[in-house]
């Protein structure tokens, strides 16, 4: 199907989704259904597809495409933040992007499959805004928030934010929690220091620090002095 188009119209993202329907592939249907929870609902098509896709896209009337009307599929959700996230925009624009993809979230797959580069161009002032994500009501927008954070913001004069924040945002959502305890342990491999001082004083929920354990041991970026150490703060409560 061509996908550098001119304009987009509406039939002609119908035509993309009849598409998608006809390439499905079944068997990584079953075993993403099974994955990702929630009944979320797959067509079956891989991620180096959906990027290839989107890449074409890109290159013609992506704010056409971006205006068609949707359905809900992780494949449509997944194209049109890809496609949305290519786009180079002011700030103001950027945010409204990133907050309607956020808005659109319903599993970690769509979440954490679409990366915004345009946000390093920006830091000094989305930093200054990212509690509109960390903050935000909609678990999945919080979730998207700490992803940004780990995307951008683990280096020298943010890591001590981006901790703070990891400990003041709390939540039962287990998906938010899953994404805490991998920016800690991400952060653990260039802050190690910092990360285990953040440990010893449990000052992250249980979940959370029992999480970025978890995963710094099966990390293979964290020594296993590190990973030792950090087994000694698993927590009960």
């Amino acid at each position: 199907m061509e996908l550098i188009k001119e304009e987009w119209t509406q039939n002609d993202y119908d035509e993309l989704v009849s598409y998608l329907y006809s390439a499905a592939d079944e068997k990584y249907r079953d075993f993403n259904k099974k994955l990702i929870p929630g009944g979320a609902d797959i067509i079956g098509i891989r991620m180096p597809e959906l990027r290839s896709m989107a890449k074409k896209i890109s290159k013609g009337d992506k704010d056409g495409f971006l205006s068609c009307k949707k359905g809900r599929t992780n494949e449509e959700l997944i194209l049109n933040g890809l496609v949305l996230a290519s786009r180079n925009v002011s700030y103001e624009e950027l945010m409204e992007d990133m907050l309607s993809f956020a808005g659109s979230i319903t599993n970690w797959a769509v979440c954490d499959t679409v990366k915004f580069n345009a946000a390093g161009q920006y830091k000094e002032r989305l930093i200054k805004d990212i509690d509109i994500f960390l903050f935000s009501k909609n678990p999945w927008v919080q979730r998207y928030g700490f992803k940004l954070l780990m995307e951008q913001y683990l280096e020298e004069g943010y890591i001590d934010f981006v901790l703070e924040r990891t400990v003041t945002v709390r939540s039962d959502f287990y998906y938010l929690q899953m994404m805490q305890g991998w920016l800690i342990a991400t952060a653990a491999v260039k802050f190690p220091q910092k990360v285990m001082e953040l440990l010893e004083g449990g000052r992250l929920s249980a979940p959370v620090q029992n999480i970025a354990i978890q995963k710094m041991r099966e990390s293979r970026r964290i020594s296993g002095e590190d990973k030792k150490k950090a087994a000694q703060y698993k927590r009960t409560t």
